[in-house]
């Protein structure tokens, strides 16, 4: 049928055509019956809502905005992914915007983009969702948006997060169970959340096998392959080094291996390697990587499903038993050999 239109639909339906709208936007308001009836005219009909009508009659874009800043590809990959799926469940469009936090012109590359492209809300990832000078501002403008991993929980916004202390707990916990009392960490950049919660992960994991804690073996990177590298090479070189190595992320993790292998170490026989993130990386290299499924995917894809919750001024509740990161045991970890 030519020239379907709302309020045909909502004539069809019996219904106003701010009733439709509310169904085809997914909004709440609208009691079960009516709804189910409205959306098998909508089948029948097969009618297709104009987007750009459909923005200017509820005075919304449809448009959400992922702020990020990580030197991870498959990170960003993943957060995309994760974020576009829920979009697309939505209809709502999802616009990419990379970001540096450190640019004296940040804020204002962000006011920008949200002038120019009117999105709805915005999902914050770190370090980005801790950046105070940009909460401020989108507060001011009165924009809703959900944050990725703050730092700290607070009333700002909604949150979504994977509890990485307790998948860096496990990890700690598995290699002492492989009789490892010497083990070794490499952290990420400071200042961002998971940096901080998987080291008090490992920390806490030592404490709880009454292991002494040697501050000399944790070492500082920045999660990425070539501060793996320069950590390993302080590690590896010790007089008395660990005999297994917990890098706070993949890419680390191997910088750690090559050194190890450059050193001839044997992995995993005398030295046991373990990442996290289960990128496609710990697939590729060998031995195979011990890893923590970081589900990404899934925690963007959470973050922007709040967001339209958010939005459509439904209560945006994070539930934290509903992200699982898994230990995934490969050929990089084994026992201790004496």
């Amino acid at each position: 049928m030519p020239n379907i239109t709302m309020q045909k639909v909502a004539d069809i339906a019996g219904v106003s055509i701010k009733t439709v709208s509310r169904v085809i936007n997914k909004e709440s308001g609208v009691n079960k019956e009516t709804r189910k009836r409205i959306l098998a005219i909508v089948e029948e009909l097969d009618y297709q809502p104009n987007l750009a009508a459909r923005g200017l009659a509820a005075a919304r874009s449809f448009l959400i905005a992922l702020l990020y800043e990580n030197p991870s590809d498959s990170y960003i990959t993943s957060l995309q992914d994760g974020a576009l799926t829920s979009c697309r469940e939505h209809d709502y469009g999802l616009l990419i915007h990379p970001c540096k936090h450190h640019d004296t012109n940040f804020c204002d590359s962000v006011k920008s983009m949200v002038r120019q492209s009117r999105v709805d809300g915005l999902i914050l990832t770190p370090p980005l969702c801790d950046h105070e000078e940009l909460l401020d501002m989108l507060d001011e403008r009165g924009l809703k948006y959900v944050r990725i991993s703050p730092l700290e929980e607070n009333d700002r916004s909604p949150v979504v997060y994977a509890d990485e202390f307790s998948a860096a707990y496990r990890m700690t916990e598995y290699l002492v169970s492989q009789g490892h009392t010497r083990i070794g960490f490499v952290t990420g950049h400071p200042n961002r959340s998971g940096t901080e919660r998987r080291l008090k992960g490992y920390r806490q994991a030592l404490k709880d096998a009454e292991l002494q804690l040697d501050p000399s073996i944790i070492i500082q990177g920045q999660y990425t392959f070539e501060s793996g590298e320069t950590a390993a090479r302080k590690l590896l070189r010790a007089k008395n080094r660990p005999t297994a190595i917990f890098a706070s992320n993949d890419y680390m993790a191997a910088g750690v291996m090559k050194v190890a292998h450059q050193l001839k170490i044997r992995v995993p026989y005398e030295l046991s390697i373990a990442g996290y993130d289960d990128s496609p990386l710990a697939h590729h290299i060998w031995p195979r990587l011990t890893t923590i499924d970081h589900p990404v995917r899934l925690v963007a894809r959470q973050a922007a499903s709040l967001l339209v919750k958010h939005l459509n001024g439904e209560p945006a509740v994070f539930d934290p038993d509903s992200i699982h990161s898994e230990l995934v045991i490969r050929e990089s970890t084994g026992p201790l050999v004496d």
